[in-house]
């Protein structure tokens, strides 16, 4: 039994946009290929690029150089990969306390 793939012709096109909306909301870091969005959202490549276009025509999304969508996140607004790096200094290795402390007993 083959899947054939959907169109938004004849589907509620706002419940394209809110689904496609609702992913990227829900995985900030998220970023598809069009190909990759298409076996996502099981949807013909051609109809899916006019709805995220859409997106990056309103600011929501954005076309990398490679073609991922993806959502650019705002200033002082940073991913959780970002946030776990933050105040980590990568320029000097980390070395033992030069005086340890030693428990006396």
């Amino acid at each position: 039994m083959s899947k054939e793939k959907k169109t938004p012709v004849g589907t509620q096109l706002d419940d394209w946009l809110q689904l496609i909306r609702g992913e990227f909301q829900e995985v900030p870091d998220l970023r598809v290929t069009l190909e990759q969005a298409a076996g996502l959202w099981n949807l013909e490549p051609r109809e899916l690029e006019l709805l995220l276009e859409t997106f990056v025509d309103v600011g929501f999304l954005r076309r990398s150089s490679n073609g991922s969508y993806f959502q650019p996140q705002p200033r002082g607004v940073t991913t959780d990969t970002a946030r776990a790096n933050e105040g980590v200094d990568r320029r000097q290795p980390r070395t033992a306390p030069t005086n340890p402390v030693v428990p006396t007993g």
